[in-house]
């Protein structure tokens, strides 16, 4: 199915009427072409009742989201473009950086049984790093209501069959440019979804989310090494000490300061 956004009830409906298959507990919904599978989980949730959770995915995206309002650029059928729609259990509008630790944990523990767990990474907030290079990414999005969380997107974009990027992409990598290999996409893509799921049910618990942080923060990409930064426009040398409350980076500089930087405040270079 093709969808467009703003994107035509009846096109929307019929998706939902379509979707008659389960993967780990979440309706799952193929959709051959979609302006983006986040734009069509927003859509979906304003219908969805509480206790449905969707899983999204399409061939190709027209107009897909990265971070920070950049775009997502992937060939058709060639790589995972997905979205999980859920109502989140037992986590507060202020923990929210716990699911970002469950998803990118998540996405390393299926790809880690393809190459190398040991040369993943994340390179804060939520990118997925091979060596030096790009494997994934994502853009999660939280409806809050007061003081309760009451719907989490999370959108992913990770590189499979692809092995020829746009000049302008920074350092992309792909499952198949690692291996030489051809992999199941969507396969993959349920693997992954069901390893997230996992941790998105550990972190509801209250002993769950001191292991999560200690697992990203253990895959840290960069994690306690010497590297440049930009700063407020400045260069500075600086090693990541982990990740503070609230999803904020935590750096020690030269001079030995600890400082912390919210997304967009510092830049790897």
């Amino acid at each position: 199915m093709s969808c467009i956004h703003s994107f035509a009830d009846l096109c929307f409906k019929s998706a939902l009427m379509g979707n008659n298959e389960v993967v780990c507990g979440y309706n799952y919904i193929f959709l051959q072409s979609v302006s983006s599978t986040n734009l069509f989980a927003g859509d979906l949730v304003r219908s969805a009742s509480e206790s449905q959770k969707y899983f999204i995915r399409a061939g190709y995206q027209t107009h897909g989201m990265g971070q920070g309002g950049s775009g997502w650029e992937s060939d058709a059928n060639m790589n995972i473009l997905v979205s999980i729609v859920l109502k989140p259990s037992g986590i507060l509008p202020e923990n929210q950086f716990f699911i970002t630790q469950a998803v990118s944990v998540g996405i390393m523990s299926a790809v880690g049984k393809i190459i190398d767990r040991n040369k993943l990474a994340v390179k804060w907030p939520n990118d997925i790093y091979y060596d030096e290079n790009k494997l994934a990414g994502m853009l999660i999005s939280n409806i809050i209501s007061g003081s309760d969380l009451q719907w989490t997107i999370i959108g992913i974009g990770l590189n499979v069959n692809q092995t020829v990027f746009p000049t302008h992409v920074p350092r992309p990598v792909s499952l198949s440019l690692i291996t030489g290999q051809v992999h199941d996409i969507e396969g993959l893509a349920h693997e992954m979804l069901c390893a997230i799921d996992q941790n998105l049910a550990q972190i509801s618990l209250p002993a769950g989310t001191e292991k999560m942080e200690q697992a990203y923060h253990q895959s840290l990409f960069r994690l306690n090494k010497w590297a440049d930064f930009s700063i407020g426009g400045e260069v500075k040398r600086a090693k990541i000490l982990g990740v503070a409350p609230y999803g904020l980076l935590q750096i020690e500089t030269e001079s030995g300061e600890v400082e912390s930087f919210g997304f967009k405040q510092i830049e790897f270079l």
